[in-house]
């Protein structure tokens, strides 16, 4: 191995090929060389994430269809053979494992890790599975609703229910199925308590001395501390909020809490929430009085 030369921070170095000898390498050694040249020269690929190199094969970065890197691989590459990715490269490996089985993990990260994680696979155009980092508070009595799938999903009767999670977070996506758009649902965040935990008695919905910041459909109004009467929001044309749809919630870096279907911005509906900037709990609230067959599912 011969080094070359020093780029910034990167070092740079060249290889020597060099095949074992015939007559001292086994053959099962000899076999995974020859596999490996032959690797080398015709699928492996170079990338540079913003500076930091990765090597990967070329099937595994084709392995999603839609994705950004089949289009990435019609363009040219750099002078050193290289692609370019203009993402974090922090946890890029993550990445990489999940093209490669499947798996994708949050394991270790913490909540602002998760968010610069998850921004990546967006802008890698990447569908990733259930990371749901945080569940449904199961009921310590019997209760009008039920939970499954981990109490990752909600169902519940024509009773209604009120339900917040188990760990607060900065973000948080859901997705519903065969919603019907005459029942109203508060959906939003729910601040802790001074000591830190969030009691059940401290998620006030409807009232003039609520606590939480939330979205209510299917009028798309806001209710927020101080809020006597709710805050029509402008819908853009065409949003269904009946059937099947996701609602995000997040609170960004400027304190301020922001609603979307998907990529699409409700409007223009916002909170600016006070003081520092940590996480709150997600809370549903279904209004009682009409059957309800659908679900609400923790997609992240």
């Amino acid at each position: 191995m011969r080094q070359l030369e020093r780029r910034g921070s990167v070092f740079c170095f060249e290889f020597a090929t060099m095949a074992p000898a015939n007559d001292q390498a086994p053959p099962m050694l000899l076999k995974r060389w020859k596999h490996a040249v032959t690797l080398n020269t015709s699928t492996v690929v170079q990338l540079n994430v913003r500076g930091t190199r990765f090597v990967a094969t070329k099937a595994s970065l084709l392995a999603a269809a839609s994705s950004y890197f089949p289009v990435m691989f019609q363009s040219a590459s750099t002078c050193d053979g290289e692609y370019f990715v203009d993402v974090d490269p922090t946890h890029f490996h993550r990445v990489l494992c999940f093209l490669q089985h499947g798996e994708f993990s949050c394991d270790g990260l913490n909540g602002y890790e998760c968010r610069e994680l998850r921004a990546t696979a967006s802008f890698l155009n990447l569908t990733l599975p259930h990371l749901a980092a945080w569940a449904w508070v199961p009921p310590l009595i019997d209760t009008p609703y039920s939970l499954t799938e981990k109490n990752s999903v909600l169902r519940c009767s024509r009773h209604g229910a009120t339900i917040i999670s188990d760990t607060p977070v900065y973000s948080f996506r859901l997705q519903f199925s065969d919603w019907r758009s005459s029942y109203s649902v508060f959906i939003g965040f729910t601040p802790p308590a001074e000591n830190g935990f969030l009691q059940g008695d401290t998620v006030r919905i409807k009232e003039s001395d609520r606590r939480g910041f939330y979205v209510c459909l299917p009028g798309w109004t806001l209710f927020g501390p101080g809020d006597v009467t709710e805050r029509p929001q402008k819908v853009p044309n065409g949003y269904s909020n009946s059937g099947n749809f996701d609602l995000s919630v997040a609170l960004d870096g400027t304190n301020t809490i922001h609603f979307r279907s998907g990529r699409v911005p409700l409007g223009k509906a916002a909170f600016h929430v006070p003081g520092p900037c940590n996480p709150m709990f997600p809370t549903v609230h279904v209004e009682p009085g009409s059957m309800y067959n659908g679900s609400i599912t923790i997609l992240e």
